[in-house]
């Protein structure tokens, strides 16, 4: 049981050492610095995907009810 964790730490590990990489030469590719085809950005697009969350935009919509009566805000004192 415990090398089957193992097995999926190193796998973790090996993929995030991947998309690092993958970041880094999209980022080179995006500045000029090197050549990347259609190709190669759609499979790294699709790696990237998979191995990291996207970030999205969210708003919130309906109504934010917060009583701040009672909280007493201090600021920190002076230490120097």
């Amino acid at each position: 049981m415990a090398s089957r964790q193992q097995d999926k730490l190193h796998r973790d590990h090996k993929n995030a050492i991947k998309a690092g990489i993958l970041l880094d030469r999209t980022n080179r590719a995006a500045l000029g610095e090197i050549e990347m085809t259609k190709e190669q950005l759609a499979a790294a697009k699709l790696f990237l995907s998979k191995t990291m969350p996207d970030l999205k935009a969210t708003e919130h919509s309906g109504e934010v009810d917060v009583n701040v009566e009672g909280f007493i805000f201090r600021r920190p004192a002076n230490r120097g």
